[in-house]
């Protein structure tokens, strides 16, 4: 049904008698004709509206007459339709444009997120820098040992049998010291490479004793007691390896400079479990240590970016951070219990995998 904007009307006769006239002159001509106000009107109800209006007589009904006219109607309501195109064509353009730009912050929220990551993380491997190093030194004092022992076998005169089963124990040892210098490096690699991002069922028992692997020495230097406690029938989570160990890696040697003088760190996983089916629900793992500890005023700031309670030449303020942001990717939860001087407990919790999931 055609509708008629009383709008128009309106406006055509404030520019004749008056803002105040015309308003009150289009409302007493509405209610003359037996009608309530409104915006719209049927092209009938219209008519009869303005058929009030020329009774006025004078300028009031020219304009009235014009306008009510089909010629101008049609004019009016093109040009009413060309309006209506034209903001539904601006509209898309913008919506378009906003579309856009959404799009591209997105992408470069994302690419900042990655690189915040990655800074975290190489910050970490320069602080295991020192500990790797003297990790990798004994194993290599050995191999360099041991082939100094095998070369002098091999430049003595007369060089026999039994002197090359002696040197056989010796090959053994630099195999196997070199073995364990390839696993250090790998680690370290595996860790300080941006990751792949496909999650996979992890354990994380395992996924621990990987990062000790990486840490345990440098910890060993520090004076730190690790004590490790993995129940049995621990569920899977869905993670990305190197991510989480990045996790394990800032919470470890946060606690290790929180024991300038050595201490102890506890390194707990156990299953969630859900008192509906008695089934994990999730995996909590716990890193509880005997340090400083962190003060009540600071535990409402620990995970916020560039917060640190270090000195500026010992911490970034990222890697707790940074570990909050990948257990929330992870969809799980990351708290702080702590008391100064009374050590602090970092809790995980992460998502159980289905047992069918994994059939």
């Amino acid at each position: 049904m055609l509708q008629r904007d009383i709008h128009a009307l309106t406006q055509l006769l404030k520019a004749a008698i008056g803002v105040e006239g015309a308003e009150k002159m289009v409302c007493e001509a509405v209610k003359n004709a037996g009608l309530p106000v409104k915006t719209y009107y049927t092209e009938e109800e219209f008519s009869a509206v303005c058929e009030v209006l020329k009774k006025r007589g004078g300028l009031v009904r020219t304009i009235i007459s014009i306008l009510s006219s089909s010629e101008y109607s049609n004019v009016y309501y093109e040009e009413a339709i060309a309006r209506e195109r034209r903001e539904k064509e601006d509209l898309a353009r913008l919506s378009n444009v906003l579309e856009q730009k959404v799009e591209e912050r997105t992408r470069q929220l994302k690419e900042a997120q990655a690189q915040l990551v990655q800074s975290a993380k190489m910050a970490a491997v320069g602080q295991l820098g020192a500990g790797v190093a003297h990790e990798l030194n004994n194993p290599l004092g050995g191999i360099l040992g041991y082939a100094q022992f095998i070369l002098e076998k091999f430049s003595r005169p007369g060089f026999g049998v039994n002197d090359f089963k002696a040197c056989q124990r010796y090959i053994e040892s630099i195999e196997k010291e070199a073995a364990r210098c390839k696993m250090i490096v790998e680690n370290l690699l595996k860790f300080s490479r941006r990751p792949i991002a496909k999650p996979e069922p992890l354990d994380m028992a395992k996924a621990i004793e990987e990062t000790l692997s990486v840490v345990g020495h440098q910890l060993k230097l520090k004076n730190v007691k690790v004590i490790t406690e993995f129940r049995p029938g621990l569920a899977k989570v869905m993670g990305i390896i190197n991510q989480l160990q990045q996790v394990f890696i800032n919470l470890i040697l946060n606690a290790q400079q929180a024991m300038p003088d050595g201490g102890e760190l506890k390194i707990s996983v156990e299953n969630v479990i859900d008192e509906k089916n008695q089934s994990p629900s999730g995996v909590k793992i716990e890193f509880a240590d005997t340090g400083c500890g962190i003060a009540e005023e600071n535990l409402f700031h620990i995970f916020e970016p560039f917060f640190t309670t270090k000195q500026k030449e010992k911490g970034t303020g990222l890697g707790l951070a940074v570990s909050y942001q990948i257990v929330q990717e992870h969809k799980g939860s990351i708290s702080l219990s702590s008391e100064a001087g009374k050590g602090a407990v970092f809790t995980i919790i992460l998502p159980a995998i289905d047992k069918e999931i994994l059939a």
